[in-house]
């Protein structure tokens, strides 16, 4: 037997024997715990003056809900038809909740509102989107809070924004 074989054959013994070694006694076992609290979307948050100026981003002002995520997802999928229909505002049709009413059996599935960050996946394959979730760092850099892995065409790429403890998709 070489000496190559010698080897493989005591790492193989020595692997499936174990190392042999015990746990005698346990000195010490620090536990700490913090409370998870999932980041969703909700109600209405208005824009940060910062970004407003930049007139890139679409905030619908549902005030009366937490449908935020999927009032984004519509205005996204059907922004064509619905500035069509509202050719004389159409900004102003676009931020208001009840555009979206005609679209909404269009949606796939049965979601919790406000959408949590882990139930996007379930969206994702019912629908057939990759939905990207950013969230600010400061005013100057975005953070990727959750990068889609799925390979669907559609690309819905949304901002999450924060006002103390609540959070509002964009």
């Amino acid at each position: 037997m070489s000496m190559m074989e010698t080897l493989i054959c005591l790492l193989s013994q020595f692997c499936a024997g174990g190392s042999g070694f015990l746990i005698v006694k346990i000195n010490y076992v620090d536990l700490k715990f913090a409370k998870y609290t999932p980041l969703t979307g909700s109600s209405y948050i208005p824009t940060p003056e910062f970004l407003r100026s930049l007139k890139c981003l679409l905030n619908i002002e549902n005030k009366l809900d937490n449908n935020c995520f999927i009032l984004c997802y519509l205005a996204a999928r059907y922004r064509k038809q619905i500035t069509t229909k509202w050719k004389s505002h159409n900004k102003r049709a676009l931020q208001q909740p009840r555009n979206y009413l005609p679209y909404l059996d269009r949606v796939k599935g049965t979601f919790e509102t406000p959408m949590p960050i882990s139930a996007i996946l379930k969206f994702e394959r019912l629908n057939h989107v990759c939905v990207n979730v950013f969230m600010l760092e400061g005013e100057k850099s975005l953070l990727p809070i959750r990068i889609s892995a799925q390979e669907f065409s559609f690309i819905l790429d949304l901002l999450l924004i924060t006002d103390g403890g609540r959070h509002h998709y964009v």
